[in-house]
């Protein structure tokens, strides 16, 4: 685990009242969540009926800020809670409810009770493996013996596993196997699942409970203003001038009834994918970047005045966008685009690739041919992905990778777009639609 990733990891990790907790976002600007278990807030420790008032809860972060509790709600059938935070923003995770498999490796982070001497108690990290897993939940063994002063104050921690690049939240821990003088090396977690019920049963102020994803799912105003980065660009004052034209024409389209990114996750979900990315890429914000840079580019090249859902069926007939998480270059998982869900693309339609890397790819465009790629197509389909998607051999189509088309048309072009000195907007979006027309019907 690197630093930067320990260091995030830490700061989510938040103190519940005599135990632990994990900082995750809600899909709203009004409130986040703490995931937490039950007897953490319990006022009977015994009594799992009767959880304390959110007033009553004390919650606070890693460097001691305290959280203001909203409201309260706990499971049903788990040693789980859920607490509504307020005065804190938080940034995305991933989790998921199913990527757990005996003897995985994971990490646990918490609060442990020999560390809470001190006026602000002191985050731990284990080193744990998956040992045993059943419908609700897993059990963790730590690598190294923890006796019980150790492991107390760490319910409600959370414990991570490394996918695809990604350290993935999949359970929080509850209780010790074995009593007060034995060891304590065996930690029961429950499943992420139990909060995902928790949501779904649970209204704050008669709204229906966020989902657990970032806020900025719920608009793609939201992400405008991280669009086009343009870093590669010499001549600070033109990329400022670009990055501000493309951002006031994507805000002049993006009317209050188009589509959202969740709602588009929740239409297409795995669809949106390279074949086999994991389920939880579809909450990377690199994804829904790539869907607004190429609908402000299509908006420009198709000339139209109104982004709406028919839009969107009408666009994925002709430019298929699809994310994969890998930070490595895109021509090396030409296979799994091949293998990918291209049902509705037009034979004469663009594959458009968008990945998870900082900055144009060396390649802009594939000059194989998909169907070229596809070595085995016998060969089973990821279980993650649609069940229902047919797997049959791709046809020829041209692929292109989206970031490597704004390098053509801005980057490598940035002293197109300055005249005697000027910068014209109007004049700049002439000569935008002209570079990615071209590019496209290459």
């Amino acid at each position: 685990m690197t630093a930067g990733t320990s260091d995030q990891i830490k700061n989510r990790t938040v103190v519940v009242a005599e135990g632990s907790g994990v900082l995750v976002p809600a899909m709203t600007t009004n409130y986040a969540y703490v995931l937490t278990v039950s007897h953490n807030i319990r006022v009977n420790r015994a009594d799992p009926s009767v959880l304390r008032n959110a007033e009553d809860i004390e919650v606070q972060m890693l460097d001691g800020t305290p959280l203001a509790v909203l409201a309260v709600f706990g499971s049903i059938t788990e040693d789980a809670a859920l607490l509504l935070v307020s005065g804190v923003n938080v940034g995305p995770i991933a989790y998921a409810t199913k990527n757990v498999q005996f003897d995985d490796r994971a990490w646990f982070y918490g609060y442990p009770g020999n560390r809470r001497d001190g006026v602000v108690p002191e985050i731990r990290a284990f080193r744990c493996t998956i040992s045993d897993i059943d419908r609700s939940g897993f059990c963790i063994e730590t690598s190294s013996f923890a006796n019980y002063r150790e492991v107390v104050g760490v319910s409600g921690g959370g414990v991570y596993k490394h996918i695809d690049g990604e350290w993935l939240l999949v359970g929080i821990e509850y209780s010790m196997e074995g009593r007060e003088n034995e060891s304590h090396n065996w930690l029961k977690c429950v499943n992420m699942s139990a909060f995902e019920e928790i949501i779904a049963r649970n209204t704050y102020r008669d709204i229906a409970l966020a989902h657990l994803f970032p806020p900025f799912l719920l608009d793609f105003q939201n992400l405008l203003e991280q669009t086009f980065p343009l870093d590669a660009f010499e001549c600070q004052d033109t990329r400022q001038a670009l990055r501000t034209t493309l951002q006031q024409l994507g805000r002049a389209k993006l009317t209050p009834g188009c589509p959202s990114p969740h709602s588009l996750m929740q239409k297409f979900g795995d669809r949106l994918l390279v074949h086999g990315s994991p389920r939880f890429r579809l909450t990377d914000r690199k994804l829904w970047l790539s869907w607004l840079e190429l609908f402000i580019v299509s908006l420009l090249v198709d000339e139209v005045d109104e982004f709406d859902d028919a839009y969107v069926e009408g666009l994925r007939k002709r430019r298929l966008l699809l994310y994969s998480g890998s930070t490595e270059e895109w021509t090396r998982f030409l296979e799994d685009i091949a293998h990918s869900n291209l049902d509705g693309l037009d034979v004469d339609g663009l594959v458009m690739i968008c990945n998870n890397r900082d900055g144009p790819p060396s390649k802009t465009r594939s000059k194989i041919r998909v169907d070229r790629l596809v070595t085995d197509i016998s060969r089973p389909a990821n279980p993650q992905l649609d069940i229902d998607a047919p797997r049959k051999p791709a046809t020829a189509r041209t692929v292109v990778h989206l970031d490597g088309l704004h390098a053509d048309c801005i980057t490598r072009r940035e002293e197109d777009y300055v005249s005697e000195g000027e910068f014209n907007p109007a004049t700049a979006i002439n000569q935008l639609t002209e570079a990615y027309r071209a590019a496209i019907a290459q």
